[in-house]
């Protein structure tokens, strides 16, 4: 929930209009969906969060950046089993989901400690 809660102080400071979506999903053994409790800590109104127990998201932007290679580390941000998680990922402004998802502008994780860096990638957007 740290990266919850760095990411929202992070759009507290950010007056642009943004899409943001908060992909939830389990990692560990007998992880769950997040409670209202856990939802509540990012409540920026641009925000939508999702619950992804089948790691479609994660599997989506392997996949799309796989297909488009760049300069991205897509290991670095993946589990064993292949899931990335704990990571922030952003797009261009206007990015459109083809066959695949295009390669990001950025990503990086661990969330609450990219936050800095999430806020320099966003500037001239």
């Amino acid at each position: 929930m740290q990266g919850a809660s760095a990411l929202q102080d992070a759009l507290s400071r950010q007056p642009k209009p943004l899409t943001v979506f908060a992909v939830w999903e389990p990692v560990l053994k007998g992880d769950v969906a997040p409670t209202t409790e856990t939802l509540a800590h990012l409540s920026d109104p641009r925000v939508t969060q999702l619950w992804d127990p089948e790691h479609l998201v994660s599997t989506a932007i392997a996949e799309g950046m796989r297909a488009h290679p760049g300069p991205l580390p897509l290991e670095r941000q993946r589990t064993k089993t292949g899931i990335l998680w704990d990571a922030v990922v952003v797009y261009a402004p206007r990015t459109t989901w083809d066959t695949t998802l295009p390669a990001p502008l950025w990503l990086d994780g661990d969330v609450d400690d990219v936050i800095t860096g999430f806020e320099k990638i966003l500037l001239p957007l």
